[in-house]
């Protein structure tokens, strides 16, 4: 499994797929099991090291503008992203996504997080920082299950 934050630090609840990225990281329960990248603002710049990964599954993050509640978390497949803003990235996620699946036969979803304010210098809402520990907890509950690598 792949798991590959997406968004800038700079820009409030924008920055939450890199928190995610830091947070998962300090969780040794992880090991071998699941690789995190922070993808920054230009995710397709790592798609090479996820081909090479050959998992099973990716889980994109980032927040994305769906007209929900802030700190809202949808499971969006690459089609049903399209009609859905994302911040701060050049390519559309869902776009990357297909990409993603095409190239490498993962599995791919995005989990998106409805952020409050994405601009430049804002402080990330409390509600992304909840909805963030809730991803951290589910990524952790799936670590172990033999279909989250390829041998």
């Amino acid at each position: 499994m792949v798991v590959l934050g997406v968004g800038s630090d700079l820009r409030g609840d924008d920055g939450a797929g890199p928190l995610l990225v830091q947070k998962l990281r300090r969780k040794r329960r992880l090991g071998r099991i699941v690789a995190v990248l922070d993808g920054a603002t230009a995710p397709e710049n790592l798609f090479g090291e996820v081909r090479r990964l050959r998992p099973s599954h990716v889980i994109m993050v980032d927040v994305a503008r769906f007209g929900g509640e802030t700190g809202e978390i949808r499971l969006l497949t690459a089609e049903e992203a399209g009609g859905i803003t994302f911040c701060t990235h050049a390519l559309p996620v869902g776009l990357l996504a297909q990409y993603l699946e095409r190239e490498t036969g993962a599995d791919v979803l995005i989990l998106g997080i409805q952020p409050q304010d994405a601009s430049f210098g804002a402080q990330m809402s409390v509600e992304v920082v909840r909805a963030e520990e809730g991803i951290v907890g589910v990524v952790r509950g799936a670590v172990g299950r033999p279909s989250a690598t390829r041998s």
